[in-house]
């Protein structure tokens, strides 16, 4: 992935609390709608998942086949179109050209503060002016677009047949899924993979990894957890579990 610097090579700002972060957003430039996105590792770049490995991305269309082929035996939802397959598959974690977003800032930070795969990483934490990605790659859309609502998104499709190529955009989708609505979930789309790390509708801050413990702890007391941002039985059992642990 690509490696993310300080804008003009110096340091990024820090978030180091819950209080910081609401001070930073009052703060900001940006109007209108902002989106968030945590991640563990400050170094991560902002590309979606499919575009993380040669493989996936080379048999996208593949997979998600297989998967719509052997997805209906083993759940209730029956989605009707392709963009609901799509959010199907990202939901249960099959890589995709879609990227996670949430409109709660709260949310964002809780998962800039999960532990990376690599260790104790710094966290970062992702604001996007949705109205910004928008206006610059389909400028003449409307201000709201939605998974399946808006024809213009069909080329966006992993089947769809090859045309001019478009950049990334913004969009929403209907939130059937658990997961989403917990989440207050959004998405980025692309064609190509771009990394959205360094767009001009982005900013960042970084989340040290000393911190991460401490915020947690602030976010819990705002009842921002694991099971409140994955509301399944498992992480219920387990938030019990940890919250009468001696």
């Amino acid at each position: 992935m690509t490696e993310i610097e300080g804008e003009g090579g110096g340091a990024d700002p820090e978030i180091r609390g819950v209080g910081e972060l609401l001070d930073a957003l009052a703060g900001s430039h940006a109007s209108g709608h902002r989106w968030f996105r945590g991640q563990a590792d400050s170094n991560w770049g902002l590309l979606p998942g499919v575009a993380r490995n040669s493989g996936h991305l080379a048999e996208e269309v593949t997979m998600i086949k297989q998967f719509m082929r052997d997805a209906v035996n083993r759940t209730s939802v029956r989605p009707s179109g392709g963009w609901e397959w799509l959010a199907l598959a990202q939901h249960f974690g099959l890589p995709t050209r879609l990227l996670d977003w949430s409109e709660h800032p709260l949310v964002g930070l809780f998962f800039a503060c999960e532990t990376s795969s690599g260790g104790a990483a710094d966290g970062r934490l992702f604001e996007l002016v949705p109205e910004t990605l928008n206006t610059t790659n389909y400028p003449a859309g409307p201000s709201l677009l939605v998974l399946g609502h808006d024809n213009h998104l069909d080329a966006y499709l992993p089947e769809a047949p090859p045309g001019p190529r478009n950049g990334p955009l913004a969009v929403t989708s209907m939130r059937y899924f658990d997961r989403v609505s917990a989440q207050v979930g959004t998405f980025t789309i692309c064609q190509a993979g771009e990394d959205l790390a360094r767009d001009k509708a982005v900013t960042s801050w970084v989340v040290p990894s000393a911190a991460k413990a401490g915020i947690l702890a602030e976010l819990a007391d705002l009842n921002i957890t694991a099971s409140s941002v994955y509301p399944d039985l498992a992480h219920l059992a387990e938030h019990i579990k940890e919250t009468f642990r001696k």
